[in-house]
């Protein structure tokens, strides 16, 4: 009997210790972030000078700050990692414009897929239609479409564009801890 207790003893103990090695991604998530490149269906798109400056400082409280390099704004929000490969963050989208032309934004839950985080690097991944990625701040603010004067045969051409379903990878290295 004490055989049997040292052998379940010894396994539990294997247990703990191959588990306590794991690093969990929201640990290792806290800090400023640079976006280092964007990938469409597989493809690596050119950055802006804006969009590569585009940074997200993200706190271990739970909340983030995206800097949208190209608009120069800033976008606060919430972040929470479930399953430890499922990064949620809630993010601005577009609800409309105001009088003066500018537009006015609403939080809007957003999830990623974790495909890689390392102490100096991370790599998320969205499969998303376009006019989503166009409605959010989703690391940089596309322009909207401008639909005035467009013939019917246009719009629903732009619609059928903007429901075209792709799959956005965006890699970001830490700038800082």
């Amino acid at each position: 009997m004490k055989k049997f207790g040292y052998i379940l003893l010894s396994l539990l103990g294997l247990i703990v210790c191959s588990c306590s090695d794991d690093v969990q991604a929201d640990s290792l998530l806290p800090g400023l972030w640079q976006q280092e490149q964007v990938f469409v269906d597989g493809v690596a798109c050119d950055l802006s000078e804006g969009e590569a400056a585009t940074t997200v400082f993200i706190e271990s409280n739970g909340v983030y700050r995206l800097f949208d390099g190209k608009t120069s704004t800033v976008h606060p929000g919430t972040w929470l990692v479930s399953d430890d490969n499922w990064l949620n963050m809630s993010m601005d989208k577009i609800q409309g414009k105001n009088s003066d032309g500018t537009f006015r934004f609403g939080q809007y839950l957003v999830r990623f897929t974790i495909e890689k985080v390392t102490a100096t690097e991370l790599e998320l991944r969205i499969r998303t239609y376009l006019r989503e990625r166009k409605l959010t701040v989703m690391f940089n603010l596309i322009g909207s479409d401008n639909t005035d004067g467009m013939t019917g045969e246009e719009l629903l051409e732009l619609d059928t564009l903007n429901k075209q379903l792709h799959t956005y990878r965006y890699v970001f290295k830490k700038v800082n801890d």
